[in-house]
């Protein structure tokens, strides 16, 4: 359903997009298009989907989903930037 670099960035959502950039070595754009697929496969096609609460809520669904634990959120943020770090 979703690639492994977007299973990345899910697990570093709580850091700003420049920050997850920085970690995964990619530029702010290619952040965002990540967000954008995320947005789209896990909430669907509301045009509304990217507001304020969106980051919250595809977390939500990620973990609903079994895509991701929340051990994954912190302990994979942790292990990205030890690693790229």
């Amino acid at each position: 359903m979703i690639t492994e670099r977007q299973r990345e960035v899910l697990c570093l959502l709580p850091l700003t997009n420049r920050q997850i950039g920085a970690v995964l070595g990619i530029r702010l754009s290619t952040v965002k298009g990540h967000l954008t697929g995320l947005y789209r496969d896990l909430l669907g096609p509301d045009p509304k989907r990217c507001h304020r609460g969106a980051r919250i809520k595809v977390l939500t669904e990620a973990l609903a989903m079994g895509i991701i634990e929340i051990d994954d959120i912190v302990d994979g943020e942790c292990e990205l930037i030890a690693r790229r770090g």
